[in-house]
């Protein structure tokens, strides 16, 4: 699970097509809060894999130590599920 390239400043649209296309192309789990990204991956399939953060109102420090608590588990459901 590696960090997303910083997308520069489009309008929204553009800039959601992009990291969907990424994370297509280069096989990677699009971790997001955005529920925009969750109708897609239901509609369209894409992104292919999904994890959608659902935490409400957490700073960045404590977010990263739930992943880093958790890392191992959410890799292991990924090599199963893609959502």
């Amino acid at each position: 699970m590696l960090g997303t390239p910083m997308i520069y400043p489009t309008k929204t649209g553009q800039r959601t097509m992009k990291i969907r296309a990424i994370a297509k192309e280069e096989r990677r789990i699009l971790i997001t809060k955005d529920n925009d990204f969750f109708d897609s991956s239901i509609l369209s399939k894409s992104p292919a894999r999904l994890l959608l953060i659902s935490t409400g109102n957490i700073i960045n420090k404590h977010l990263f130590a739930l992943f880093e608590k958790n890392i191992e588990l959410i890799i292991k459901y990924f090599e199963t599920y893609s959502f």
